[in-house]
């Protein structure tokens, strides 16, 4: 299919709102519409009588009609067919500028045959050239949340942050937190409640934030519907392509599990998370519980269920230890790595990939409200000694 045919496919995806226009490079549409999806990205509301009136109305209606029969989950698709399309259309171009050449006797165009060759073959191996790679302008995003934003850097962009501990510490406190903090600051998330009923995750949420704002609220999209791990991948990549997230949140990964628990389930459960936060661009943040192998005390990596496959595709490992909460005889002599502080808590960087803001993996000393059940808003102390 020529470049104009999947252009106007593409960007009637756009328009059906069935991918995002942040996942199409522009400079890879045709005509005219490589100037109308900029419109669109700057006009999130846009209105399609004035895109119609300035890019033409046979153009904006096509795509649309082009699009159409197209499923949503196949929608991903077209922009890989695209790119494809834009490297075989500039390659032809160029191709024809050197059969000119030749045919008028001009020599020293082997090279350039070798090199458009080579760009054909990078688009087949999806390979490319170190040096084209594009730097990110920012490895880390902030959450809002002063004590992750501070001492760890915020979330890794396009990371996984798997968020462990024991059960009724404070993990899915923590997420509604986050995501309360997101939503103030006009950021929309989305929130797969699978733990519990979607009205008792916003009660939780009124008591964690007193004075929540409904115009804030709009941007927390949730749904509490059971499902698996393929089925949360497939409905984050169709409302990334309606709304600009910043976040996903998963309450919680055994959840997710077909059956009883396996190397093999839980381990496809953390690589699809792993890939859904790479492939959306989007930092997902999984709550994930401990093994049968924790006892109590502080909770370390390895105590994570199937913590290899979880260690391996994490970009950032937080563990919510919260000794006030939890009463665990570990013994005489004991050592015990955190002091325990009556009202205060401890988020334990287990891993960061790309390191953290402090320079070395610790834990946060946060409050703990016992009565009210909530994290407070700012760091207490950072403890820097390596831990989990």
């Amino acid at each position: 299919m020529d470049r104009r045919s999947v252009s106007e496919i593409t960007f009637g995806l756009v328009l059906l709102k069935k991918i995002s226009p942040d996942m199409v490079p522009a400079s890879e549409l045709a005509a005219p519409f490589n100037r109308a999806l900029p419109f669109i990205k700057e006009n999130r509301d846009f209105d399609k009588v004035e895109l119609q009136a300035k890019f033409g109305l046979d153009n904006i209606r096509a795509a649309e009609w082009a699009a159409e029969e197209i499923k949503s989950e196949d929608a991903a698709g077209w922009v890989d067919m695209l790119h494809q399309a834009a490297v075989y259309d500039d390659v032809g171009r160029k191709l024809e500028r050197i059969a000119k050449k030749l045919q008028n006797g001009e020599n020293g165009s082997g090279d350039d045959l070798l090199f458009l060759a080579s760009q054909l073959d990078r688009k087949q191996t999806d390979v490319r050239s170190m040096r084209d790679i594009e730097i990110p302008e920012n490895i880390w995003v902030p959450s809002f949340y002063e004590p992750i934003d501070a001492n760890i850097g915020g979330y890794p962009q396009a990371g996984l942050i798997i968020v462990g501990g024991p059960a009724g510490l404070g993990k899915t406190t923590l997420l509604l937190k986050l995501l309360a903090e997101a939503a103030k600051n006009q950021k929309h998330s989305l929130f797969f409640s699978l733990e519990m009923p979607a009205g008792m995750a916003k009660a939780r949420m009124n008591a964690i934030i007193p004075g929540m704002r409904q115009k804030d609220l709009e941007f927390i999209h949730v749904t509490d519907r059971p499902m698996r791990a393929e089925e949360v991948y497939t409905m984050s990549m169709r409302v990334a392509s309606e709304y600009p997230l910043y976040c996903i949140g998963v309450d919680y990964a055994s959840k997710m599990l077909h059956g009883q628990p396996s190397v093999e389930s839980m381990s496809e459960i953390y690589i699809l998370m792993g890939d859904l936060s790479r492939v959306s661009g989007v930092p997902v943040i999984l709550l994930a519980g401990l093994s049968r192998g924790y006892v109590g005390g502080e909770p370390m990596v390895n105590h994570l269920w199937y913590s290899g496959v979880a260690e391996h595709e994490a970009s950032v490992i937080i563990l919510v230890y919260n000794p006030g909460l939890l009463e665990v005889d570990l013994g005489v002599n004991t050592e015990r790595t955190l002091p325990y502080y009556p009202g205060q808590g401890y988020l334990k960087v287990g891993k960061s990939r790309m390191g953290t803001a402090k320079g070395t993996l610790g834990a946060i000393r946060i409050p703990w409200d016992d009565k009210a059940g909530r994290w407070g808003n700012r760091c207490v102390e950072w403890h820097s000694k390596l831990v989990g």
